[in-house]
């Protein structure tokens, strides 16, 4: 009797292993993109939508499978595992399965088992088939174990708003009991008619689109033809959208073409704006108050002098200097004399400021008053601007002649490396002139428009603030540091300077009081993805857009009206004279509805990088789909979708970048930093919440053995090379890292930081 407790312990705790391995996964990778937020709750709201198998493909199913309903059954199962893998880009799928035996005697309550399969784009069609009739005759035999056993098991039973196991599951009524009522959001039934088979999509409304939903249905059906018809051909070789959904999102949804000032340089927009509205107010700074004329003839002042000590084509121009009047002159005169400006936060570290100086090729630094640390000793030429200020008055305030074309540097942008250093991005005169006037249409600036400058000049964000504002007649808005800081200062300003139209971070957005602005007329969300409850907050009669665009593609890429709704806000389309594509590894077009790399075209794309030829050749490709020559796509590294509206849905990074407050932050540069410290063995750095909600850096740090370094001590080593939004908030001690079974880190089992 003892023997016989024994072995029915031992195979319990088979069982257990066994349910327990295939339950733990990301929760979602495997699942349908959610077209609108899962709520905190369960809502059982249901639609069906038909799935009858076409006959030519149920005639080629029985001739595969012989008419086996269990062979029928693993080839519906391998058709959904490749779908899903084409959908997601993961490898490790898991559907949800009934237990098999059609009304088996004694049965007890109904079951579901999660049926893993893991999948590549390089096997066959035939080994995925192999691989999920080896697993389903592995499961099955298996199947007594219960549904809310293998829950407990995995420690997922906290998990109250959907299927903790799988999130789409298939049935096939021949050989199965009814699937149990587990929460899940997608399942799939077949059933056998006379000569066919029936089948039907049942889906949660509260989580998708039936429009969604219907392209899902029309990939499955092909690829379950294509599973049938050539079981030799490779997963990633599956075709799974048709010759016209291709058409539609790499050409129709792409037609953006519309007359902008192609032949001119951006200065040369500014001084047209300036002969047609030479006393507006151009420029509104803490009490200063500056006509477009004078503006300009403060600018050709400055780009006189600067012509004089050298500059000229293409030249790179720091300017080190809080946003201001002679900020925006700074840039102004640069572009006149045919350079290109470099910006610079007097508030980054030393080392980077010396970093980028030295990177950039600059020669010549354009600040107000005193050189920050970074800068000083350095083989300069330094003009300073309060101590110019009688020279210039004497200098010449004609325009200068135009000597840049659209394709001469406008400017060098650095932003956040890899590997350990941030790049410099060189972005030409043609994609800033086609930003501004799409811009200036998108948000619908007018001569009467009062546009803020919030970014840092550092920040691409405000290179839009100043152009579009410039280039159209309205009013430059600025302010201090201080001033703008989010919260009630924030607010403050943009109620006393009337600000009419405004780009904010949702981060910042999120921090603002929910006050009346009457006069804000344009608000625009950029530089991190948006949250529904965020529009729902700030829309009211404003035009609110969502705007997207890495820097390498000249700010801006798509812009989207927010509408408000339960669905996600989406970035959009592709703004004008900008393509958009959505690919997979391969640079084939990405299915509807399903995740893809974002790849961007058209007049914006940058030139390159500084200094960094296989760098600009790895993300800077030429563009199949192009008649132009030498059209080029700049691989963003984000993920993203078409919906069934062609609009896109931003899905986040493909790799660890992480973005906090709009600034893109690639964690690889802290990690060179903190790895570089004698006292630290090796470093991760993450991105999570703080306590109010809000995107924060997390650094994990392995201190070796004889350390006695703080934390505290180690926040300020960082503060010292890295600008303040690089720097973690909050530094976890390890003795060591997490790791994968195959050695690699494990980032999902690093520890919460505490809060």
């Amino acid at each position: 009797m003892s023997d016989g407790i024994t072995m029915f312990g031992r195979e319990r705790l088979h069982l257990r292993d066994y349910w327990r391995e295939r339950s733990t996964y990301q929760l979602g990778t495997a699942n349908l993109f959610l077209d609108y937020e899962r709520p905190g709750t369960f809502i059982a709201n249901t639609e069906t939508l038909e799935l009858n198998v076409p006959d030519d493909v149920y005639r080629d199913v029985i001739k595969v499978t012989g008419g086996s309903p269990f062979l029928i059954y693993v080839t519906f199962v391998t058709a959904l595992n490749i779908c899903l893998h084409k959908y997601t880009g993961s490898a490790a799928i898991i559907i949800g399965s009934p237990a098999r035996g059609k009304d088996r005697p004694g049965a007890q309550k109904l079951n579901a088992l999660p049926i893993k399969t893991e999948i590549t784009g390089s096997m066959t069609v035939r080994d995925v088939l192999g691989k999920v009739r080896e697993t389903l005759l592995e499961s099955y035999g298996k199947q007594d174990y219960g549904y809310e056993q293998i829950i407990l098991d995995a420690g997922l039973g906290h998990i109250s708003n959907r299927c903790p196991l799988f999130d789409v599951a298939v049935e096939f009524k021949d050989i199965h009991e009814p699937l149990a009522e587990v929460r899940n959001d997608v399942t799939i039934s077949f059933e056998s008619k006379v000569n066919g088979i029936s089948g039907r999509v049942e889906f949660n409304q509260s989580l998708f689109s039936r429009g969604s939903v219907e392209a899902f249905a029309e990939h499955y059906l092909r690829t379950l033809r294509a599973t049938v018809s050539g079981t030799k051909q490779t997963v990633s070789a599956v075709e799974i959208i048709s010759d016209a959904e291709k058409h539609r999102t790499l050409f129709e949804w792409n037609e953006t073409s519309y007359p902008y000032a192609s032949g001119k340089c951006i200065q040369e927009l500014f001084e047209a704006q300036v002969e047609r509205t030479p006393e507006t107010i151009a420029l509104a700074f803490e009490g200063q108050h500056i006509t477009y004329a004078n503006l300009n003839s403060s600018a050709n002042q400055l780009g006189h002098y600067l012509i004089e000590v050298g500059t000229g084509i293409e030249s790179r121009v720091a300017v080190c200097m809080e946003r201001s009047p002679e900020m925006v002159i700074s840039l102004l005169a640069i572009l006149k004399a045919g350079g290109a400006y470099v910006p610079l936060d007097p508030a980054y570290p030393a080392e980077r400021l010396g970093y980028i100086v030295e990177s950039s090729g600059a020669e010549l630094v354009i600040t107000r008053d005193l050189l920050p640390d970074g800068l000083l000793g350095r083989d300069l030429k330094v003009i300073s601007l309060d101590d110019e200020r009688s020279d210039l008055a004497r200098r010449d305030v004609l325009n200068l002649p135009c000597k840049t074309s659209p394709e001469s540097l406008a400017y060098i942008i650095y932003t956040s490396g890899s590997t350990g250093r941030p790049k410099g991005v060189m972005v030409q005169h043609g994609g800033l002139c086609n930003l501004a006037e799409a811009q200036i249409r998108s948000f619908k600036i007018e001569r009467t428009s009062r546009v803020l400058q919030f970014a840092s000049p550092s920040f691409d964000a405000s290179i839009s603030e100043i152009f579009t504002a410039l280039v159209s007649g309205a009013t430059l808005c600025g302010a201090s540091r201080d001033a703008l800081l989010p919260g009630q200062a924030l607010t403050r300003l943009l109620r006393e300077l009337e600000i009419t139209v405004v780009t904010l971070p949702p981060s910042v957005l999120s921090v603002l009081p929910s006050e009346v602005l009457p006069a804000l007329g344009t608000l625009v969300a950029a530089g991190e993805a948006l949250a529904p409850e965020l529009v729902a907050r700030w829309k009211g009669n404003r035009l609110f857009l969502n705007a997207y665009g890495p820097t390498e593609a000249t700010v801006c890429a798509t812009i989207g009206e927010c509408r408000g709704g339960k669905r996600k806000p989406s970035i959009g389309q592709a703004m004008s004279n900008v393509k958009m594509y959505v690919l997979t590894e391969n640079f084939e077009p990405a299915a509807l509805c399903a995740a893809g790399e974002l790849h961007i075209g058209g007049v914006g794309v940058a030139r390159g990088y500084l200094g960094a030829p296989d760098l600009t050749a790895e993300r800077f490709v030429p563009d199949p789909f192009s008649a132009a020559p030498g059209a080029r796509l700049y691989q963003t590294g984000d993920a993203g979708r078409f919906l069934d509206d062609g609009f896109i849905e931003f899905l986040g990074r493909k790799d660890h970048q992480l973005k906090i407050r709009g600034f893109r932050i690639e964690p690889g540069e802290i990690e060179a930093i903190l790895a570089a410290h004698p006292a630290i063995e090796a470093a991760v750095v993450t991105g999570g919440k703080d306590a109010s909600g809000q995107n924060q850096l997390i650094a994990y740090v392995v201190y070796r053995a004889d350390s006695q370094f703080s934390d505290y001590e180690l926040k300020d080593y960082v503060k010292g090379r890295l600008p303040e939004y690089m720097t973690p908030t909050t530094i976890v001690a390890l003795e060591s890292f997490p790791l994968t079974p195959s050695g690699k880190l494990d980032r999902q089992a690093l520890p919460a930081a505490a809060q």
